[in-house]
C-alpha cells in the first residue's frame, strides 16, 4: 500500500513540474507584482542618509516594512 501512495506522489509531483514548466513557457510569471516606489522615496532616502531619521521610520514614512525598504536602498 505505501507503494502505491509513493508513487501516486512522486507522478503528481512530476505532473506539476510539467505543467510550472509549460506555464513558464508560455510567459506565466509566479508570485506577487513588484511594490512601485512611491514618488517621495528618494527625498525620503536622502534623510535616511543623512542619518536624520532611521530606516523604521523612513519605511513608516513611505508605507512599507523596514526590511523592504533596505532592499530598495541596496537596489539603486
Amino acid at each position: 500500500m505505501s507503494y502505491v501512495s509513493e508513487k501516486e506522489r512522486l507522478l503528481n509531483r512530476e505532473r506539476q513540474a510539467a505543467g510550472v514548466a509549460a506555464a513558464h513557457q508560455r510567459g506565466v510569471v509566479f508570485g506577487r507584482k513588484p511594490m512601485e516606489r512611491p514618488a517621495e522615496f528618494e527625498t525620503i532616502r536622502e534623510l535616511w542618509e543623512k542619518g536624520e531619521i532611521s530606516q523604521g521610520e523612513a519605511a513608516r514614512r513611505l508605507g512599507i516594512s523596514r526590511p523592504t525598504f533596505v532592499r530598495w536602498i541596496g537596489k539603486n
